[in-house]
């Protein structure tokens, strides 16, 4: 048998000998999968952000509820709706494994905020990234730009501005707004 021959044989061999000694070590012990439900949230204004945990401290947000359904894990769970504007909404719910669960808010509207106002613009990929200003949601960054929106009008003062996208780390930066004055805020 030729030299190289023997190489290709015996390196398949080898392959061979390791996939067939390593298979068992390959196979591991199958992971417990988590019953979900279908979360659906019929909201007023449909633009309002979706929280949803066991108990008003751990929360995750889904998104808008116009983004829904949504995906969760089957059980008691707390569905929080909130818009800066309107008052938070929230209700507990057991999500049904396998089925649709409907909540519907209809948020109340808060008093009309007074002028002097700054602009807030954010730029990250994710539409549906939440925006907080000082850890408190206001809004989608959808909603903030895009075709026919200009920006988040924001009372003047110091901000730690949040951009949580869905699938990937949150940032955070702090800036100052200024009466009649547009800062932009990227992810």
């Amino acid at each position: 048998m030729p030299s190289k021959r023997k190489i290709v044989v015996a390196g398949f061999s080898f392959m061979l000998a390791m996939v067939a000694g390593g298979s068992s070590l390959a196979v591991a012990a199958p992971q417990a999968v988590k019953a979900t439900g279908m979360l659906v949230v019929n909201a007023t204004p449909r633009g309002a952000g979706v929280f949803v945990g066991k108990d008003k401290d751990n929360m995750e947000y889904l998104g808008p509820a116009s983004a829904g359904p949504f995906t969760v894990n089957a059980g008691d769970e707390e569905v929080r709706v909130e818009d800066p504007r309107y008052e938070v909404f929230t209700q507990k719910i057991g999500i049904q494994a396998g089925g649709n669960n409907t909540v519907t808010a209809t948020l109340k509207p808060l008093a009309v905020p007074a002028p002097p106002f700054g602009t807030l613009q954010v730029t990250c990929p994710d539409k549906y990234a939440a925006v907080k200003l000082n850890g408190q949601y206001v809004a989608y960054r959808g909603e903030i730009n895009g075709f026919f929106r200009a920006g988040l009008l924001v009372k003047p003062g110091e901000y730690t501005v949040s951009i949580e996208p869905l699938s990937d780390i949150p940032h955070a930066t702090k800036v100052t707004i200024q009466a009649g004055k547009r800062v932009a805020v990227g992810y």
